[in-house]
């Protein structure tokens, strides 16, 4: 019998390795964890900060998408999809798509018919500010990420964080959320039936991608048959690292567990709750 699938997938500047202590404590409760980076992201994070890949220059959303739905399409059982911030959106297209037995958007970049306003903007603002900004890759500099991600992460933490964790970001993405009026790439349908269960998680200090956006797209999915869900948490947008992220992947597995019926064997018995 095949362990329960969970793929993670990461959002901007933020690289597949976040996930790594997640995968370690889904994997002690018995789930197959895998958490691919986005094309031309696999590497060391100081190696694609120095140098970053020019096909890093052009990938757009639905490059990403369609990435990891040939990953899903090749694996024995739909799995679980877990995603943050742009892998929260990822997640949302590819529930749309039918793939997936569940899905969770950590703090998910916004789809269609939701504005990036406020801080949001301003978090995009060094991208969508820049001369052909879509057509080039972007870094995010240290002070920029604590402002955006690390707030809360401990300061004699951060610099190692930001050195073990922060890769560059493809500019087009930016750019089609921006002008999502005007095209198709972050379309989803929100009255989807069949969707498979969706949890939306909102951090109330996040600052790149606000809870009210988070709000706002459950509301645009409020009134369909399909179960949709917003949990909300005392977390920046780097929920996935900070402090605090063990509570928040507790909840979400529980929650998968509920909707899914899925309750894996721990390959390692988790420790028990000593007495009082």
């Amino acid at each position: 019998m095949f362990a329960t699938t969970l793929l993670l997938i990461h959002g901007a500047w933020l690289s597949a390795a976040s996930w790594t202590p997640w995968c370690e404590r889904y994997e002690a409760r018995g789930y197959d964890c895998v958490a691919p980076a986005w094309p031309h992201l696999d590497g060391d994070p100081a190696a694609l900060r120095a140098h970053p890949p020019p096909a890093l220059d052009v990938e757009s959303l639905g490059d990403v998408v369609d990435y990891y739905a040939g990953i899903i399409r090749k694996m024995p059982e739909p799995p679980i999809l877990i995603g943050h911030s742009f892998g929260g959106l990822v997640v949302l297209k590819l529930l749309d798509e039918g793939l997936g037995r569940a899905g969770v958007a950590l703090e998910p970049a916004p789809p269609k018919g939701v504005p990036v306003t406020g801080s949001g903007r301003k978090a995009s603002w060094p991208v969508i500010s820049t001369w052909k900004g879509g057509q080039k890759s972007h870094p995010i500099d240290f002070e920029r990420w604590v402002w955006a991600f690390g707030s809360k992460v401990p300061v004699d933490e951060r610099h190692a964080v930001y050195d073990r964790y922060v890769v560059p970001a493809p500019g087009r993405p930016f750019f089609e959320i921006l002008w999502a009026g005007f095209t198709r790439h972050t379309r989803v349908d929100f009255q989807q039936a069949a969707r498979a269960p969706l949890l939306l998680v909102a951090g109330d200090e996040d600052r790149v991608v606000p809870k009210k956006t988070v709000q706002h797209i459950w509301k645009h999915y409020e009134g369909g048959q399909a179960t949709t869900v917003l949990q909300e948490f005392d977390h920046t947008h780097g929920i996935v690292i900070e402090p605090g992220w063990q509570d928040v992947a507790d909840f979400v597995i529980s929650w998968v567990e509920i909707q899914t019926g899925v309750h894996p064997t721990p390959e390692v018995p988790p420790p028990s709750t000593p007495p009082e």
